[in-house]
């Protein structure tokens, strides 16, 4: 999904990220505060650990239990990823709230949505091939969505999650 967006909008962007291997730099709230591609990777794999249940009745999915397994993972995975900021135990609290606040939101709201939807998990981190038909042609894609739902009437819907603008997007 972001690769077909940045080729509409840049194709150069993708260019030089695909071919020449370019990496814009990362920016950091400070020397220990962890990057932003890093609390991305944290961030998705909450939602990937909370979105691959099996046990959720997802028509009523219970948002308190799953928001307190959500701050669990987000501190366990802190703790592995992370380990040298047990020594910063103010800091790593600190982190692990403010990281948590903002995991919690974003999943409060998307179960909310979902419900009202009734859109249900599909696949979560699932890699994809196709070809998309245009007029009288055709282009491959390939990609990989960080989850795809489905309603009862067989709609699917593609999620590609994006912390880097202070809220996840869908």
């Amino acid at each position: 999904v972001t690769e077909l967006r940045d080729a509409v909008s840049c194709p150069f962007q993708v260019y030089g990220r695909l071919v020449l291997k370019l990496r814009a730099p990362e920016r950091s709230k400070g020397p220990w505060f962890p990057s932003p591609r890093e609390i991305g990777n944290l961030v998705h794999e909450v939602f990937q650990h909370i979105f691959e249940r099996k046990d959720v009745d997802w028509s009523r999915p219970d948002s308190g239990v799953l928001v307190a397994e959500a701050r669990k993972d987000l501190a366990a995975l802190l703790r592995e990823k992370f380990p040298e900021y047990e020594h910063l135990p103010v800091f790593l609290a600190v982190l692990e709230e403010e990281l948590g606040m903002f995991v919690s939101e974003g999943l409060i709201s998307e179960l909310k949505w979902m419900k009202e939807k009734g859109f249900r998990p599909l696949e979560v981190e699932q890699k994809r091939n196709g070809i998309l038909p245009l007029d009288g042609a055709s282009m491959p894609l390939r990609g990989k969505a960080d989850r795809l739902d489905r309603d009862a009437e067989g709609t699917v819907r593609i999620l590609d999650y994006k912390t880097h603008t202070g809220r996840t997007k869908y």
